[in-house]
């Protein structure tokens, strides 16, 4: 126990000791067995087997990188698996379920890279004693189900707004914990074994971006190719037209994957599918809201991936290193390089802000009728709508709705290419909830 108490903290042997029950639970109980069985077969699927070893060569590629730099040892074996069951594999589910969307990786940034991140590990590094952790992991879990529950149905606001009390109380008694070790221990976090395994989970996510866009676009590629229809030549035929057209930009197969009655369900031959797709191009090159300010999105996306890249070589290049002058030639090109991409990541916001605000102005402009009409309706709204009075029914909601369905058929038919695509998505949906 004493050997394992020094490699795993306390909440972490009370995970594993719950999975442990979990799975005998699974095991001796023929239902769930049956289902465990259905799950393995699906994550043991040929084509996810091909990929599981993809994954774990380049995880096995960069793993050798840090160790080279003398930044990853055998003492961080544990924090890198965690980091793969907990983070890696909920991105790789993610990737395939929502990795059709062009915002899909803005949304994996900013949730991977907000300050919450810093709050977490420090709520992570502190644990209570083994019977406290047997007794909270369960309670987090089956919060964290709960929590979720509410957090899809708006009719149980009331519980929700409970559930989020909860966790700032939660939240104010670890952090006072936390306060009270950094006062007394404070070398338990200064020092470079603890920011080495704060550093370790972004460094491996920085890294692995590659692998996570290869999968959304794998896995929208045989969403798409899989609805093709006529014979196998012209499948052949259509595929090489597919990739030719989109290459490895995700917004382009997304395109066509957004369109299939147009470009897919339209095409029974490369001939035909070749036209579809041209007319495509002509109408992706229309759409102001969407490319206006994508050249900016491309620059801030180069200047941070630049920047992430040049901080974690000068990082590691502060560890020792077998060949001394190749790592200084490297330090000074990654320090020159990490100053013109803050230079460029700074100019490049501005930009984007400066297009921002001149194409705000011309929706401003022109959508000004129906966001009138919708910040109407949205003032109009109330806990409890009145059933009994027919007439205050039909004024408030049933004409307005009208209204609002009309002007949104409007908008989408005269601004659809002013509008970006997550625009347009919401107001079609709006005018669907209207009929």
């Amino acid at each position: 126990m004493g050997i394992l108490k020094e490699t795993f903290n306390n909440r972490e042997i009370a995970v594993g000791i719950w999975l442990i029950i979990i799975f005998f639970i699974f095991i001796f109980y023929k239902p769930l067995r049956e289902n465990l069985m259905n799950i393995l077969k699906i994550l043991f699927y040929k084509k996810f087997i091909i990929f599981y070893v993809i994954f774990l060569i380049f995880l096995l590629f960069i793993i050798w990188i840090l160790k080279y730099f003398h930044f990853w040892n055998i003492s961080m074996l544990k924090d890198t698996i965690f980091w793969v069951m907990f983070v890696e594999l909920p991105i790789f589910a993610k990737a395939i379920e929502k990795g059709n969307s062009k915002y899909f990786f803005f949304n994996l940034l900013k949730e991977n890279f907000k300050f919450i991140i810093i709050i977490e590990f420090l709520l992570q590094y502190w644990t209570f004693g083994l019977i406290a952790e047997i007794l909270i992991v369960p309670l987090i879990f089956l919060f964290g189900i709960l929590y979720y529950y509410t957090a899809q149905n708006k009719q149980d606001k009331k519980v929700k707004m409970l559930l989020d009390y909860i966790i700032i109380f939660y939240s104010i008694i670890i952090i006072i914990n936390i306060i009270v070790n950094i006062i007394f221990n404070p070398m338990e976090i200064l020092n470079i074994k603890t920011l080495n395994e704060f550093l370790l989970p972004l460094i491996l996510f920085i890294f692995n971006l590659p692998i996570v866009y290869g999968l959304s676009l794998y896995n929208i590629y045989e969403q798409v190719l899989i609805k093709l229809k006529g014979e196998n030549s012209e499948k052949q035929k259509m595929k090489i037209s597919i990739l030719s057209f989109s290459g490895i930009y995700l917004s382009k197969i997304s395109a066509i994957h957004n369109n299939l009655d147009q470009i897919i369900f339209n095409s029974t031959n490369n001939y035909e599918l070749k036209s579809n797709l041209s007319k495509l191009e002509q109408q992706l090159d229309l759409k102001i809201g969407d490319n206006y300010i994508k050249r900016t999105n491309f620059y801030i996306i180069l200047s941070t991936i630049s920047l992430l890249i040049c901080s974690v070589t000068i990082f590691l290049c502060g560890f020792k290193s077998s060949i001394e002058s190749v790592k200084e030639i490297i330090k000074y090109i990654s320090s020159t390089g990490l100053i013109l991409s803050i230079i460029f990541l700074i100019y490049s916001i501005g930009l984007r802000n400066k297009k921002y605000e001149d194409i705000y102005k011309v929706k401003k402009y022109s959508l000004q009728e129906f966001l009138l009409l919708l910040e109407q309706q949205y003032n109009n709204l109330d806990d409890y709508i009145p059933l009994d009075s027919p007439q205050i029914l039909f004024i408030q909601y049933i004409s307005k709705a009208y209204d609002l369905n009309s002007v949104c058929e409007r908008v989408i038919k005269l601004y659809e290419n002013l509008l970006n695509t997550w625009e347009l998505e919401v107001i079609k949906k709006l005018n669907t909830a209207t009929l």
